[in-house]
């Protein structure tokens, strides 16, 4: 098992400041294997406890991949682009202390994790290491159910560090699968086609 830390963007710290970009990115995680129907109400309340903040004015939600095949993300991932209004305009004129609040907003949501963010920020730190986030520990094996054990020991000790905040780790397995298997003496005696069979089946679950 190996252990791959990167440390990229706190290095970059000590020579540029972060930009604020104006806007926020948050990604919500819900539990591995939700379904999109499941997941759908609870965007809808994210939504709405987020518009209740008076300094925004403008949310869009992304549940899952785009249609352009473009991203990996299953139903278990939703990212949201807050737009805020100008910065004289605002209530809460410091972004951290508006990011705790809206933080605060959404605890009462079970199951989820959260990583607020911004719009470039989290995309250039997906292209540098391929995680979305300023730290990321990399893990690399063979099996990946203890790279997920690995992960969760990982995760259980950086969550006792001062100062980390927006902790979680990609879950690996335990997404539900669905596995069918023909009879085939039971197609061949009632004079039906194996492929056929699959092709039904495969219309059935799209």
């Amino acid at each position: 098992l190996a252990v791959s830390l990167f440390a990229f963007t706190l290095l970059g710290k000590e020579f540029l400041p972060e930009l604020d970009e104006g806007d926020l990115w948050l990604r919500v995680k819900f539990p591995v294997g939700i379904a999109l129907e499941s997941a759908r109400p609870y965007v809808h309340d994210i939504r709405e406890r987020l518009l209740t903040f008076p300094d925004v004015h403008v949310i869009v939600s992304q549940l899952g991949a785009p249609d352009d095949g473009t991203d990996i993300h299953g139903p278990d991932t939703v990212e949201f682009y807050i737009g805020l209004k100008a910065r004289d305009e605002r209530t809460i004129k410091d972004k951290d202390t508006l990011v705790k609040a809206m933080d605060g907003a959404l605890d009462g949501i079970p199951g989820i994790t959260k990583n607020f963010s911004q719009p470039i920020k989290d995309n250039v730190d997906e292209a540098l290491a391929g995680v979305k986030g300023e730290l990321a520990i990399k893990l690399y094996g063979p099996d990946l159910f203890v790279l997920e054990d690995k992960a969760r020991e990982i995760a259980k000790v950086l969550a006792d560090v001062h100062g980390v905040v927006d902790l979680d780790y990609d879950h690996l397995v335990g997404q539900p699968q669905l596995q069918i298997t023909v009879d085939r003496d039971a197609t061949a005696r009632y004079g039906i086609n194996v492929q056929d069979v699959q092709d039904t089946i495969e219309a059935a679950t799209k």
